[in-house]
């Protein structure tokens, strides 16, 4: 697939802690998408792009320019409200809470790779670029890697 022309206007970004019923935990990083939608899967229930991830990236979790990649699943869309959402989630599947809001930029985007420009309140503002790997998760989500530079 062809990469769109970048950049465009800000898209918002959110980061959740979703601490499941059994206590296990993970973040949920949130992105408004592109336009057009990109980075499946769909269908989806809403226009946010998802990943599931261990690491808090509004904290800078790795040194710029770091050769450790940062895991990442990519989830189904999510719905705009869980931008501002906190709370319990419908079908017993836990509670989310909202540990950071900030502010990305697209630069460059395929179905297999991308490269932002994230801002979040408590680090400067860097590069993130994603890249989708072969692999997948037990239920089938796309496992990425992301790195800061």
């Amino acid at each position: 697939m062809p990469a769109l022309p970048m950049p465009g206007p800000a898209a918002r970004t959110a980061l959740l802690l979703h601490t499941l019923p059994d206590g296990r935990w993970h973040y949920d990083w949130l992105i408004e998408p592109p336009s057009p939608p990109l980075l499946a899967p769909a269908p989806s229930p809403g226009p946010l792009l998802a990943f599931r991830t261990w690491h808090r990236l509004d904290l800078d979790p790795h040194p710029r320019g770091s050769a450790l990649p940062i895991h990442a699943e990519r989830l189904p869309d999510h719905r705009e409200v869980y931008l501002t959402y906190q709370g319990p989630i419908s079908n017993r599947r836990g509670t989310v809470q909202r540990l950071a809001a900030g502010l990305a930029t697209w630069h460059h985007v395929t179905d297999s790779d991308f490269r932002l420009t994230l801002g979040w309140p408590s680090v400067p503002a860097s590069v993130l670029q994603g890249k989708r790997t072969q692999s997948f998760t037990p239920d089938g989500h796309p496992i990425w890697q992301l790195r800061q530079n």
